[in-house]
């Protein structure tokens, strides 16, 4: 999910990180290492329906592991939790190592609308308990209306006019992430004429720097617009969102975090800073979909981690409260077994302090050899897996919490961000075949959404020229927005 700004080759040594025994009750960590098939109460893998050709294997994790530096094009060793196949936190204790209290939160986990979601029959899905009474977040949402509708938008504030007005969101979406951090503005406008893809994702906001409470685009401050304008000076992103909201009613989530820069969870200490800053990016920027991607070495953090959800549980009891629309979203490592551990530590943090999220992506990206030790052509599959098993860990999550919903409402609430071309992982390349077998699995899991790093890496590669951050490495791309162009088919 990261950009290549070098050829060099980073050797990766992976760390046996420490355990947890019982992720959803609490835990004393051990320096064990995890068998997969045993421990169901951390990754559940029994009475999983997957489709009949997908398997797991739950062998150790081998140490050595050649990684290709797509991030920042700096040479450095990384404790990357995308290499992680044992243990939840690095060192010490668990976030939440009292037996977690199950309680009958009045929470919203969901977007508001199904109305066109297939039913239990179509995917041949096995019943689940009623649904809860949900808190609705929103105004009733049109899923049907054509791109051009207008629905009540959500409540503007004084320094909402940098993006133009929100559009409604589709209860599914194909949403490929522009890397607004490391080149000149994206003609995303120009992209959904082209391409018919309308719903985008922005990344990412970081700090200033790891000791400012400063929210930026790396290259520039917020207010003055994600990088620079293009050579010639002729248009900034922000400009671009505006034309796209209003001549193809689409619009953009906004990813906190990622790959690089300084988390703002981690560079504010302060809570209410960390609040106030949030609220004004999301405010300035006028969103209704923000992202929180919490990866590599950033997952550890534990006092990031629970000043994060502090600040998201504050801000939506504040919006709440003037029904101003705000959908949350995490976006986690995930194995083929399913979330890493820590991803499942960092969403049981979350719901602990209350935070009501609509969803979680699955990074379906650079897996251990361990677990995926035959990749070629194999890639779609493995994040089909992932899938399966990110499903089953989220529903026992959200049961532990007395947190009922109905199986539409929980594929809605799940997502897959693979990296088309070559990933991190030294042979492991998402391929175009990949993602068409991706797609065709995807009519029997009706999740909320889709979507890939990154609209710059869809074009093909000319001679034996490296993945880089314009290109995908795909031996059969032969176009540019070829990924694009098929995803964009993505509709539940």
């Amino acid at each position: 999910m990261f950009v290549i700004n070098t050829k060099s080759f980073v050797s990766f040594v992976s760390v046996f990180g420490f355990m947890a025994s019982a992720l959803l009750t609490g835990c004393e960590p051990a320096e064990v290492a995890l068998n997969l098939d045993t421990h169901t109460n951390i990754i559940p893998v029994e009475n999983t329906v997957l489709p009949a050709d997908l398997s797991l294997d739950g062998t150790q994790p081998i140490i050595d592991v050649e990684f290709i530096d797509t991030r920042s094009g700096q040479s450095e060793v990384d404790e990357s939790e995308f290499g992680q196949t044992t243990g939840s936190l690095s060192s010490a204790a668990c976030l939440n190592c009292a037996v977690p209290k199950k309680t009958n939160k009045d929470v919203t986990i969901v977007d508001s609308n199904f109305d066109n979601v297939p039913s239990k029959a179509d995917v041949q899905l096995a019943p689940t308990n009623p649904s809860a009474d949900l808190w609705d977040e929103t105004a009733e949402e049109n899923p049907t209306a054509s791109p051009t509708q207008t629905e009540e938008a959500a409540e503007e504030t004084s320094d909402t006019t940098v993006m133009g007005t929100p559009n409604p969101w589709p209860r599914s979406a194909f949403t490929p992430y522009v890397d607004a951090s490391t080149h000149g503005a994206i003609r995303i406008a120009d992209l959904a004429h082209e391409t018919g893809v309308n719903h985008y994702t922005l990344g990412f906001v970081v700090a200033d720097n790891s000791n400012s409470c400063r929210a930026i685009w790396p290259g520039a401050k917020i207010e003055v617009g994600p990088t620079s304008i293009d050579s010639n000076g002729e248009f900034g992103l922000y400009d671009e969102v505006k034309i796209l909201r209003n001549h193809f009613g689409g619009d953009v989530a906004i990813a906190f975090g990622g790959p690089y820069g300084d988390h703002l969870a981690a560079a504010c200490t302060d809570v209410k800073e960390l609040v106030a800053e949030y609220k004004r990016v999301i405010e300035t920027l006028n969103v209704t979909r923000i992202e929180f991607a919490i990866e590599g070495t950033g997952a550890f953090n534990q006092d990031a981690t629970k000043r994060r959800a502090q600040a998201i549980a504050e801000i939506q009891s504040e919006y709440k409260a003037i029904s101003r629309e705000l959908h949350v979203w995490f976006s986690l490592p995930a194995q083929p077994y399913g979330f890493t551990a820590v991803s499942l530590d960092i969403l049981q943090n979350a719901l602990e302090i209350g935070v009501h999220f609509s969803g979680v992506n699955g990074y379906t990206m650079n897996y251990r050899p361990s677990v995926a030790p035959n990749p070629k052509g194999q890639m779609g599959l493995l994040g089909i897996k992932a899938l399966y098993k990110m499903r089953d860990q989220l529903d026992l999550l959200l049961t532990s919490y007395e947190i009922n919903v109905t199986d539409s409402e929980l594929w809605g609430m799940l997502g897959i961000i693979p990296l088309i071309g070559e990933n991190d992982v030294n042979g492991q390349v998402f391929n175009l075949l990949d993602a068409k077998v991706t797609m065709e699995y995807l009519q029997d899991a009706p999740v909320g959404r889709v979507s890939m790093w990154s609209v710059t890496r869809d074009t093909p590669c000319s001679g034996l020229q490296l993945a880089g951050a314009d290109c995908s490495g795909s031996s059969d791309q032969v176009n540019t927005n070829d990924f694009m162009n098929l995803f964009k088919n993505f509709q539940n």
